[in-house]
């Protein structure tokens, strides 16, 4: 299964960048099989401007509840991971957004996942826009959440 790296706002104003092993990761946690739970993690990355450069996606830990159809991120053990990495890049990655499978081929989010998302959006300061991506069986799902609680779906930016 192969996923779009590369995806930007309908009006190509934004673009978001997803490097091969943040791929990899979804690859490894999509819902392929009945029995698999859905899984998720923070995703980390730069801001180029109003560009995202994705490069890390944490991995779910054993503290997540997972069921077929619902997932609920442990903060803390993610938390930990995303401040790691942004030591390990002298500042320079951080926390861009969030990532959760769903078991269906061409994923789109629930009601529960856009309310969780415009929540989000109030949580974070300073107020930047985020990433939410939901990884199906065989495509993603990816939106910019605007820091007033918007969510504008983006398109694969094929060239």
């Amino acid at each position: 299964m192969l996923y779009v790296n590369s995806w930007m706002s309908a009006d190509g104003s934004v673009l978001a960048v997803l490097s091969p092993p943040v791929l990899a990761r979804f690859v490894e946690h999509h819902q392929g099989r009945p029995l698999d739970t859905e899984a998720g993690g923070v995703l980390l990355g730069c801001r180029r401007g109003k560009h995202f450069e994705v490069v890390h996606a944490t991995q779910p830990l054993p503290s997540d509840a997972r069921t077929r159809t619902s997932f609920r991120r442990d903060t803390f053990g993610h938390q930990e991971q995303a401040v790691a990495y942004w030591r390990r890049s002298e500042a320079c990655v951080g926390y861009v957004g969030e990532w959760h499978t769903h078991p269906e081929g061409v994923p789109s989010p629930s009601w529960l996942d856009r309310q969780e998302w415009r929540k989000l959006c109030k949580r974070q300061q300073p107020s930047v826009p985020h990433l939410a991506i939901v990884v199906g069986t065989s495509s993603l799902y990816v939106a910019q959440l605007s820091v007033r609680g918007e969510i504008c779906e983006m398109v694969p930016a094929i060239r």
